[in-house]
């Protein structure tokens, strides 16, 4: 056996109290009962930064800070107006209502803050950065085309991509100044059907979030399975254009899209959203831990005051990540 071939992530029960950093009570879930969907979620220091989605209303793509991965304050928006045609403008009979720009990415390289975003309103993908990301001031990148649900992906080599697409998903080379599409880069379909972890019968398989660790790289999905709730799948592989290996790792309650992210001291978390009709889609933090040594795939015992093992849900196979 390979002693590196499997790590389980266990994802705690959704509404069991979480304690996180700097917190001395316990928090619950939902950590924000308002409409943050979409969330994108990067941690500098001991500070995390978090994007959302605004669609059709600017200014556009918040971006929340927090200490303690509860307690978040808005600090900024990465753009004043989006674009300027009918739709965004409300003449002609037209509006952007429901569009605009979706599911954002923030990353954090070379000591610079960076903003994404899509919009089938204007056809464009954009990119924003900046090295101060409280106070400003955004340089603004945009071109052709919409690149659905995208992640931006620094990667060790230097060079950048974007993963996108619906079930079909596409890894683009960009240009090293993010200008558009490289010529001649790489543009290849990695995943056929990101939904096929969930079941044969699933819908969607977009909201893409990329993670590196330990050489590795962890794909986040939501899928619908038709009939079911939303799902999160990951896929794992050792190089950007594949294999690919995915599996359905959290099914509870609807929650889903997001991604993870870690504590100073080594703790993780998983960051999803639940759709809670008009209020919107909510924020939800998951408590997360990899172990070494599982082949089974299936779920160990955890004592929890109050909750049986049973409220233990999702598996995913990787190797245990370190300090990226």
């Amino acid at each position: 056996m390979k002693r590196n071939c499997f790590i389980l992530i266990v994802l705690i029960n959704l509404l069991h109290c979480i304690t996180v950093t700097g917190q001395k009570d316990h928090a619950r879930n939902p950590v924000i009962w308002a409409d943050v969907p979409d969330m994108s979620i990067i941690r500098v220091g001991n500070t995390w930064y978090m994007t959302s989605t605004t669609m059709h209303m600017s200014p556009g793509v918040p971006v929340m800070k927090s200490n303690d991965l509860v307690n978040w304050e808005l600090v900024n928006y990465a753009y004043n107006t989006l674009g300027d045609n009918d739709a965004l403008n409300l003449i002609d009979g037209r509006n952007a209502y429901g569009r605009g720009s979706w599911a954002s990415c923030i990353r954090y390289h070379n000591e610079t803050f960076y903003v994404s975003t899509f919009s089938s309103t204007t056809n464009k993908t954009y990119i924003w950065s900046t090295k101060d990301i409280e106070k400003g001031p955004w340089k603004e990148i945009s071109f052709t085309p919409s690149f659905h649900d995208h992640t931006l992906v620094f990667d060790d080599d230097g060079r950048v991509y974007l993963i996108y697409g619906n079930k079909k998903l596409t890894l683009v080379e960009l240009n090293a100044d993010l200008s558009g599409v490289r010529p001649g880069g790489i543009n290849q379909v990695i995943i056929e059907d990101a939904s096929a972890p969930s079941g044969t019968d699933s819908g969607l398989g977009e909201g893409s979030q990329l993670f590196r660790m330990n050489g590795r790289y962890y794909l986040f999905n939501i899928t619908w399975p038709r009939g079911g709730m939303r799902t999160v799948v990951v896929h794992r592989a050792d190089r950007l254009n594949g294999p690919w290996e995915g599996k359905l790792i959290f099914q509870d309650l609807g929650v889903a899209q997001g991604g993870m992210t870690d504590t100073p001291d080594g703790r993780w978390y998983a960051y999803l959203f639940r759709d809670y009709g008009s209020v919107g889609r909510i924020p939800y933090i998951v408590p997360m831990r990899w172990e070494d040594g599982s082949t089974s795939g299936t779920l160990p015992s955890m004592p929890m005051t109050g909750h049986p093992s049973s409220h233990l849900i999702g598996t995913i196979y990787g190797i245990r990540p370190t300090e990226p």
